[in-house]
């Protein structure tokens, strides 16, 4: 499965009652956010015949937030088989990140979108971690 996981932010002091919904809400939204972009197909390059299915886009799905020992989780995924193929890492070894020809074409990869959305959401999470 192609997927990303979040670095966990360790708050200075105990979490408040209070303080889980605002984090358990802004780390859905971070990742519903990052799963509307990834399901997003960026244009088809020019005189390209083939007819894309939709399927890729339809399979993104987000886990959580849950609780996993001490640490709140939330996972964006895609079990399609070719998904890392198309919006995988950008690094890593050949057959586990994104290729060339779709990166060239315009497509996002799952870690950038996952960082970009990770510092958009950061600030909030830290707000509410110290309430």
């Amino acid at each position: 499965m192609t997927e990303i996981r979040f670095e966990r932010i360790v708050p200075k002091k105990k979490l408040s009652a209070a303080s889980v919904p605002d984090v358990w809400r802004a780390m859905r939204a971070m990742a519903r956010s990052a799963q509307g972009r990834l399901m997003h197909y960026p244009g088809a390059p020019a005189g390209s015949g083939y007819r894309r299915t939709g399927d890729l886009g339809r399979n993104w799905t987000v886990d959580g937030p849950k609780k996993a020992g001490n640490d709140m989780v939330v996972q964006v995924g895609n079990n399609i088989k070719y998904a890392v193929y198309v919006e995988g890492p950008s690094e890593g070894p050949k057959g586990a990140r994104q290729t060339q020809k779709h990166q060239q074409t315009g497509w996002p990869t799952i870690d950038k979108v996952g960082k970009e959305e990770w510092e958009k959401a950061q600030p909030q999470i830290e707000r509410a971690l110290q309430r």
